[in-house]
């Protein structure tokens, strides 16, 4: 290349027809992962309609024998203290990472 000019149709084929091939492959790249994605966020959604259930379930079915805690941060404190069989213990200003270690330990 001269310039910025092509100095001949060899030179074009050898430079221009790999990065073509290299612009194709990269959207065809693109578009695997747009359907990938496409697939992940209806799992997604599946899971918490089917989290979403669960939880509704276990709200409204009613067993003063069993016993619910429920931990979280302050917005918490209130929650459930209309019912005798739930626990609240409320940690100010904890973070899910930091209550997956109080759960565990």
């Amino acid at each position: 290349m001269e310039s910025g000019k092509w100095v001949c149709d060899r030179c074009r084929w050898e430079k221009v027809c790999p990065l073509e091939e290299k612009l194709q492959n990269a959207l065809l790249d693109i578009e695997d992962l747009r359907r990938k994605n496409k697939k992940m966020e209806g799992q997604l959604r599946v899971v918490a309609a089917g989290s979403e259930v669960g939880r509704c379930d276990k709200v409204q079915g009613h067993h003063e024998s069993e016993k619910c805690l429920v931990l979280g941060d302050s917005v918490i404190r209130s929650v459930g203290a209309e019912h005798s069989n739930m626990v609240v213990e409320c940690f100010p200003g904890i973070r899910t990472d930091e209550l997956h270690i109080v759960v565990v330990n």
